[in-house]
């Protein structure tokens, strides 16, 4: 939070406070049900319901989202958590590949 709030403006920032928990929920909870085949076919409709619909209703630009975007990826990667080599790269791989799609698909 504390690298992007210089980044946003301060009612982006405030609800992306406020919602935290929720969108890291959503983005978590895409990678880690990717390894069922039902998921996986359904895997762009659930980033759609589960993050690009509560960004658009609180109106995020496009900006907004591939700082927050960056900034997840590159925290998480600093974290105690991701310590071993295979788990940071496949979560690196994981935000890379998501962050992607998400931006091409997100438009106000």
């Amino acid at each position: 939070m504390s690298r992007l709030k210089p980044q946003l403006l301060e009612r982006s920032y405030q609800e992306l406070e406020n919602n935290f928990r929720s969108y890291s929920r959503a983005l978590v909870g895409v990678a880690c049900n990717l390894h069922r085949t039902r998921e996986m076919r359904f895997l762009f409709l659930e980033l759609v319901e589960r993050c690009l619909e509560p960004w658009r209703q609180v109106t995020w630009s496009h900006t907004d989202l591939r700082n927050f975007l960056t900034a997840y990826m590159q925290c998480a990667l600093e974290m105690d958590v991701l310590r071993e080599a295979d788990l940071k790269s496949a979560w690196e791989r994981f935000m890379t590949v998501v962050s992607i799609c998400l931006l091409r698909m997100y438009h106000t």
